[in-house]
């Protein structure tokens, strides 16, 4: 069932499953034109998908037979396995593997099975949930960011647009470190200018208006980032 994929297109993506992840998944896939296909036991679920989006789907559990050769496994740049279900998870990652797909990546949704995926050699993602309830929290302590991201021990990267008052505007990257006027072990990764976006370079000169992306390798105080952004209030 469900409609062509974009044969034309360089990267093949297979989802298993159309649980809230894997719908993100074929969403996301479909808007970087991948050509992608879902795998969905449910017919419910399957029709939904077909309804929603440009992709073929097969309506099938992932144990039936064939269903890899179906979903032209062999081919597949990468297989993701996004079901609410371990079992059913741990069978299509195997299944990858024996169709010789190397990028095998899946969800894992009880911590104590983590290891089992990672011993098959897949690249696992453990309690998506937990990553989204982090996110919103990040972004809560922080009222003053665009975005913000919490990368655990490595540090956060942080989105802000600067304001006239920022310490950050009117002076090269390159002598904001010396001047104090950046934080330590911190750098402007990117800017976002009038529609476009670059990545910083010692050069570079910020303005007020300016949406950038701010890695810090140590979490900053909500005062420091409102110090930063130039915030009058």
């Amino acid at each position: 069932m469900g409609r062509a994929g974009r044969l034309s297109v360089a990267v093949y993506l297979i989802v298993i499953g159309a649980d809230p992840v894997g719908e993100s998944l074929v969403r996301l896939a479909l808007e970087a034109d991948f050509d992608t296909v879902l795998i969905e036991e449910d017919a419910d679920s399957a029709n939904a998908m077909v309804d929603k989006y440009d992709v073929r789907v097969l309506n099938a559990a992932i144990a039936d037979e064939n269903i890899m050769q179906e979903a032209d496994a062999a081919r597949a740049d990468a297989v993701i396995a996004a079901t609410h279900d371990d079992s059913t998870n741990l069978m299509a990652v195997i299944l990858a593997q024996q169709s010789g797909v190397d990028n095998v990546i899946s969800v894992v949704n009880h911590q104590h099975h983590q290891r089992l995926f990672e011993r098959l050699g897949v690249r696992v993602l453990v309690h998506p949930e937990v990553l989204v309830a982090r996110h919103l929290l990040d972004m809560a302590l922080h009222p003053h960011m665009s975005d913000v991201t919490s990368l655990g021990d490595h540090g956060q990267v942080m989105q802000m647009t600067l304001q006239s008052g920022s310490p950050l505007v009117g002076t090269p990257l390159a002598e904001l470190g010396p001047a104090g006027r950046l934080p330590q072990d911190s750098r402007v990764v990117s800017v976002a200018r009038d529609g476009e976006h670059f990545f910083a370079a010692g050069d570079t000169e910020l303005r007020a208006g300016d949406e950038i992306i701010l890695y810090a390798r140590r979490p900053l105080s909500e005062k420091n980032l409102s110090t930063l952004i130039g915030d009058s209030q």
